[in-house]
């Protein structure tokens, strides 16, 4: 099936983790919009007074890297 482009901002303050907010979801070719309702989300939390993005105007440098898989170690791996 299709990825979903749904997320959320999950704020840990109702665990009692007070300095803590998760994405969950979402898509890497949303990561800007979701990277501004995340910044969105923490000025408004921390009262701060919000301050225009200005990602959607700065051009994105992708500079595409090459790895060579033959030496991979599948036992480096970390389970989260």
């Amino acid at each position: 099936g299709a990825v979903t482009r749904k997320h959320i901002i999950f704020d840990h303050a109702i665990d009692g983790i007070s300095n803590l907010v998760s994405i969950i979801g979402g898509k890497l070719t949303t990561y800007r919009s979701l990277s501004e309702q995340t910044v969105d989300f923490l000025f408004k939390k921390m009262k701060i007074k919000n301050v225009k993005s200005k990602t959607k105007e700065i051009p994105f440098l992708f500079k595409t890297i090459q790895v060579n898989l033959s030496s991979y170690d599948p036992s480096c791996e970390y389970a989260y």
